[in-house]
């Protein structure tokens, strides 16, 4: 009888979170190949040295073999993928940058694979793991591929781009957690963008409050005519200590204020349970940078302009119109 291949796809570093003894059963019959995404084989072997113990022919895929060659592919291909990707006609003549024009702001900074955006998601790694196991299934060939992936997104394109191999899904058990309430909320458009305004809106008004309690309302300093913006905590290194450093602008900082005086206007954000906890280091870093936090500039009722009916029917129009065309353009 035919010793069957199986290789294994898992960024879970501990194999009990599949569970069941069947499946085990199902594996200890096999000849098995471990392909740990974002996790070190020698790590993973440690981790499970006594459930690997109970496989006697498994093997670990050697990534070190593919990993180069993908890497240099992924950073050839993303940065063009991204600016063909906002550029090329979709609609009407006109690109997606075009279309995502949304009074004086351009909604593509906003998006989550854009090169500059706050809410960037680990959309390299996956292409990059998604060309690794490409990669690692046009060296070897195995009878069935079985996945155990947290990342719910990654596994999909899994199943979607790897089509001639048969594929098996292994739910990883594990309590809810808020990463994991995303990835499903993505998929709910409404709902996800009726809580995310609820959630934005109140962390703005919660922010504001928590500045006007911490004194922490500096001003722009009207003699001066430059303003760097800035994102605080995140493009800041050492954020909570009087040596803090901004990422761009910190290392010439110096220089920089000698020829052109400046402030950081920055929009913050900054955990809660962080604000409570440094707040009064804060005051002491905001004065010392001459850091101005955005919020202390809104009003009241300018925080309900995230409620826009004009915004919701763009991002309607993105999902169910545009992202047709862009599927149709780029697959």
């Amino acid at each position: 009888m035919k010793i069957k291949k199986i290789l294994i796809v898992t960024d879970c570093i501990a194999l009990d979170v599949w569970g069941g003894d069947y499946i085990f059963h199902k594996l200890c019959n096999s000849e098995n190949y471990f392909l740990p995404l974002g996790i070190h084989r020698e790590t993973f072997e440690l981790h499970n040295e006594t459930l690997l113990k109970i496989f006697p022919k498994y093997r670990m895929v050697d990534c070190a073999a593919f990993a180069e060659s993908v890497q240099q592919e992924v950073r050839k291909f993303f940065p063009q993928f991204v600016y063909n990707l906002g550029r090329k006609e979709l609609h009407q003549s006109k690109s997606l940058l075009d279309l995502l024009q949304f009074r004086d702001v351009n909604l593509w900074w906003f998006l989550e694979f854009s090169e500059k955006s706050a809410l960037r998601i680990p959309l390299v790694n996956q292409i990059y793991y998604l060309g690794l196991l490409t990669a690692v299934l046009t060296q070897n060939e195995f009878d069935e591929i079985w996945i155990c992936l947290r990342d719910n997104l990654l596994a999909r394109q899994i199943k979607l781009n790897i089509k001639s191999q048969k594929i098996r899904c292994l739910m990883p058990r594990s309590k809810w957690n808020l990463k994991e309430m995303r990835q499903i909320l993505r998929q709910h458009l409404f709902l996800n963008y009726f809580l995310t305004v609820i959630k934005e809106w109140l962390s703005v008004n919660l922010k504001r409050l928590l500045f006007a309690i911490g004194n922490l309302q500096q001003t722009i300093d009207r003699s001066v005519h430059s303003c760097v913006f800035s994102f605080f905590p995140i493009w800041w290194s050492d954020p909570y200590s009087i040596n803090s450093q901004e990422s761009f602008f910190g290392p010439i900082e110096a220089e920089l204020r000698e020829v052109m005086p400046f402030d950081y206007l920055v929009w913050s954000l900054i955990p809660l349970k962080s604000f409570v906890k440094y707040l009064k280091d804060l005051k002491e870093i905001f004065i010392a940078r001459k850091i101005v936090a955005l919020e202390c500039y809104l009003k009241f009722k300018d925080t309900f302009e995230i409620l826009s009916f004009d915004l919701l029917r763009k991002i309607i129009q993105f999902r169910v119109v545009w992202s047709k065309k862009i599927h149709s353009n780029f697959r």
